[in-house]
């Protein structure tokens, strides 16, 4: 009976433990997060375009939300922000390069979730609401 109670103990510790390491791996709102969002949506932005994705549209929408919370973080921006753009740019680049013509499947999945999570940070106006409005 011991090893079942000490078993769900540790159970219950998996629990309440995981849900904080994924949260903390996730990041939070940060100016570092930001940084890089604002990198991977330029280099998205710029596949859509060269694809003739209708989706780019939505990708740029994105992209100047999170861009304005940029600017609200680090007004001007600063070298290091420039210097995290730029990485990530680079690097999501190379995910939807090797996706789109490398045949890797899994790095299109990643500059997959790589958007979504970008897009999660901001909310964006309906745009049939908007357009309804006008």
């Amino acid at each position: 009976m011991g090893s079942l109670k000490t078993g769900m103990a540790a159970l219950l510790g998996l629990f309440l433990v995981l849900p904080a390491a994924a949260r903390a791996d996730q990041g939070g709102p940060t100016l570092p997060r930001f940084a890089e969002c604002a990198g991977r949506l330029v280099a998205q932005m710029e596949h859509e375009w060269l694809l003739t994705d209708p989706a780019s549209a939505e990708t740029e929408a994105t992209l100047d939300a999170v861009v304005a919370v940029l600017e609200l973080m680090a007004p001007g921006g600063t070298v290091e922000t420039r210097a995290w753009r730029a990485s990530a740019r680079a690097a999501h680049r190379r995910l939807l390069s090797s996706a789109s013509f490398g045949g890797a499947d899994w790095a299109g999945d990643a500059a997959r979730r790589y958007i979504l999570g970008c897009a999660a940070l901001v909310v964006l106006p309906d745009r049939e609401a908007v357009a309804g409005r006008s």
